[in-house]
């Protein structure tokens, strides 16, 4: 999509909140840096545009930063009869972690993944050539040269070096650094923030170590690694803290795709790949992500292998190519 399409649908999005005195934000589920930045940012600058209007935004959030940026609001049911949704960093319903979105009048996108099912042009601004939504975001912001709080900027950034892990990831562009730059003229504390997504505690060394001396290998090279409830006890460790080690099997001569099983309620998965497009066995077991990098939820570890299998797969076709 080009500059000016984007900046043409952000206006008209803004256009039609003036109708509304309410306007609702929703993240996806397991939040992360991308989804609790980019609705922190999106509610700073809606909150800004229109100061009259309650701009709310819905999310468990991402606890690390709450002394930072705070956790985000609660609302009983009233509030989101005749509000106006806009759906951040996810564009299936299914994958919305307040399911009261419902209850809203009418649902708009704003995403940066790739759509799992056509979406309606008018009630959508979906644009995957950004590595994050944060960085879409802070691009309109950019393009309407928005004055930005520190939080507003700060949260958007947070957003930005989380999906891309400090400008690792595709897609990676003149606007990913153009954005940064942009956010960082309002008092990014870039310090701070990276000492803080970098500091571990001594369970951290010991679930890596656990990591590196548990993972397995497929027969046609998947590295993946599964953890039970009862490990994760053990070394006293949550579903979310592990399911973001995801990276430990990356970079490994010889095996470009790598995946993680979180036992939980439902189970967790997280698939990536350095070359391979996993984000279509992520769909076909109800998730979605990007073409490298996705996720989905599983009843339990029995499906583990379904999992495999699928992975194993493309790399046998890659293999024979």
């Amino acid at each position: 999509m080009t500059s000016t399409n984007l900046v043409d649908k952000f206006d008209a999005l803004l256009t039609r909140l003036t109708s509304y005195d309410k306007i609702a934000l929703f993240g996806h589920v397991s939040p992360d840096g991308d989804c609790y930045g980019s609705l922190i940012g999106l509610k700073e600058i809606l909150k800004k545009k229109f100061p009259n209007k309650e701009v709310k935004a819905f999310s468990s959030g991402l606890p690390l930063f709450f002394d930072d940026f705070g956790a985000l609001d609660a609302a009983d049911d009233n509030y989101f009869i005749d509000a106006f949704a806009i759906m951040v960093d996810v564009s299936n319903l299914r994958r919305v972690e307040d399911k009261r979105i419902t209850l809203c009048k009418e649902i708009f996108i704003i995403d940066h993944h790739i759509p799992d099912e056509s979406l309606d042009e008018n009630n959508s601004l979906v644009d995957t050539s950004f590595v994050s939504c944060a960085g879409l975001i802070a691009f309109l912001a950019f393009k309407h040269n928005l004055s930005l709080s520190s939080k507003c900027a700060s949260a958007l950034y947070l957003g930005l070096i989380t999906d891309s892990n400090r400008f690792l990831y595709a897609p990676i562009d003149n606007r990913t650094f153009i954005v940064a730059g942009y956010l960082m003229h309002f008092g990014v504390d870039y310090e701070k923030m990276y000492k803080k997504l970098y500091e571990q505690e001594e369970k951290d060394l010991r679930l890596k170590g656990y990591v590196l001396s548990h993972y397995q290998v497929s027969k046609n090279g998947v590295l993946y690694f599964v953890i039970s409830k009862e490990e994760l006890a053990k070394l006293e460790v949550n579903q979310d803290e592990v399911a973001s080690k995801v990276n430990l099997l990356s970079n490994v001569k010889g095996h470009d795709i790598f995946a993680f099983f979180v036992d939980g309620s439902p189970v967790r998965v997280e698939l990536r790949s350095n070359v391979a497009n996993v984000r279509d066995v992520a769909s076909s077991f109800g998730g979605g992500g990007h073409l490298h990098a996705a996720g989905c939820r599983l009843s339990s570890l029995d499906e583990v292998m379904q999992v495999i299998d699928r992975l194993d797969a493309i790399l046998e076709e890659r293999n024979h190519v």
